[in-house]
């Protein structure tokens, strides 16, 4: 008589993926979609998958126009993408690599930035507010060249971590700056349980590692899978 072997049934998996794309210069976004989607209450319904491509050439470590004072004359940087060798130059700071003061600025002329500056928070003189600044003040911040760009933190009202903190968070992507071309993130196996079975939008939010809003001048372009287990019985 041979002998018999029991195995148990996978039980029904399915999963479906949308394109989302966030326009250019925008940190929270709302994704209207045609069809409301119902997913099945029998089911274990969750995010198993983001990918992300962002194009490059849209990262501005100076978002916005900006005028500040150089030895008490107005100068305005234009928004764009600047070296350290080209901030340098047009606050005249000089950078220190190593040693006690490794990755800060020093200005050689008196410097006074407006009231949340973003080339001040680049050089690293934030904490000194719109004061001032004299000449031969070390910056006490580290230089923040990409401007915090190359964390990106994803937060949805898609899915409840049921923690008090962050409790839409989604993931964290590096984002690679100095790339030429897209930057792509594929973040796999999250499992992450929505909130509801069913709906007819989602909200978007993009931050950076320190709670600013993640702005660029590109669109950012998301693919979400999501995908339904049977509950066990």
């Amino acid at each position: 008589m041979r002998d018999t072997i029991t195995v148990d049934n996978q039980r029904p998996h399915s999963s479906f993926g949308f394109q989302t794309v966030i326009p250019a210069r925008t940190s929270t976004y709302l994704q209207l979609i045609p069809q409301p989607v119902n997913l099945d209450t029998h089911s274990n319904n969750f995010i198993s998958t983001i990918i992300i491509r962002i194009d490059s050439a849209g990262f501005y470590n100076i978002p916005t126009d900006e005028t500040f004072q150089l030895n008490g004359a107005p100068v305005t940087i234009l928004r764009g993408n600047y070296t350290n060798a080209e901030l340098q130059t047009i606050a005249n700071v000089t950078f220190t690599a190593s040693g006690a003061n490794s990755q800060k600025y020093t200005n050689t002329q008196s410097l006074q930035f407006i009231q949340n500056s973003n080339l001040a928070y680049v050089l690293g003189y934030q904490d000194l507010g719109t004061a001032v600044i004299p000449p031969n003040t070390i910056a006490p911040g580290t230089q923040n060249l990409t401007g915090d760009l190359d964390f990106l933190l994803i937060q949805s009202d898609l899915v409840s971590t049921g923690s008090a903190f962050n409790s839409n968070f989604v993931t964290a992507v590096p984002i690679t700056i100095n790339a030429v071309g897209p930057a792509v993130g594929s973040i796999q196996n999250l499992s992450l349980p929505l909130r509801s079975h069913n709906f007819s939008s989602i909200l978007w939010s993009f931050f950076t590692a320190f709670g600013k809003p993640y702005v660029i001048d590109t669109p950012i372009v998301l693919f979400t899978q999501i995908s339904s287990q049977k509950k066990s019985n």
